[in-house]
């Protein structure tokens, strides 16, 4: 087996045909990276205990190609996930919107706050990766509108009726703006 680390988000793994026959590898029943984790392991070990390429928190590109000498090539890449997920949270003060923003990191979410009907109203789009974090505490300081609640308005009503408190990058112009000294 050689393992090689091309910088600290790509590594390198090629394995022998007599490595791919002690591992009882069968293509045709990887589907997925988990399934590959769990296939290769302890060569994943290795090359974290060696390289110090941990995989357990970074989506991974994973690329397997058979060699012509009955080899295998295992290519890795950390990739990052930049999905958005977007998410309408109610804060009936400003004090909650606040402790928000003071929580959360605002690399992982950018949006909108409005002020409608005594009420603030972020329409924020989360990053994927970060989605549980981030949501965590929106939950524990504000509520999701729900189908028939009052605060339920979609984001052009709050556009055209609502007074625009931040129109982009409301957590990191709020950060600044009360936590930077």
């Amino acid at each position: 087996m050689e393992i090689k680390m091309i910088d600290s988000e790509r590594l390198n793994i090629y394995l022998t045909q007599e490595e791919v026959e002690f591992e009882q590898v069968d293509l045709t029943k990887i589907e997925t990276a988990k399934d590959l984790k769990k296939k290769f392991g302890r060569i994943f070990e290795t090359a974290e205990r060696y390289y110090g390429f941990n995989m357990d928190n970074s989506p991974l590109e994973i690329e397997v190609i058979p060699i012509i000498d009955g080899g295998l090539f295992i290519g890795l890449s950390k990739k990052e996930d930049d999905e958005l997920s977007v998410v309408h949270y109610v804060f009936l003060d400003f004090e909650a919107v606040l402790s928000v923003v003071d929580l959360i990191d605002s690399g992982f979410v950018e949006g909108e706050l409005y002020l409608y009907e005594n009420a603030y109203h972020l329409i924020a789009r989360i990053k994927l990766n970060k989605k549980d974090r981030v949501t965590a505490v929106l939950d524990e300081f504000g509520l999701k509108p729900q189908e028939k609640d009052i605060h339920n308005v979609s984001l052009s009503v709050l556009q055209e009726h609502g007074e625009s408190v931040c129109e982009q990058n409301c957590i990191q112009t709020l950060k600044n703006y009360f936590f930077t000294p």
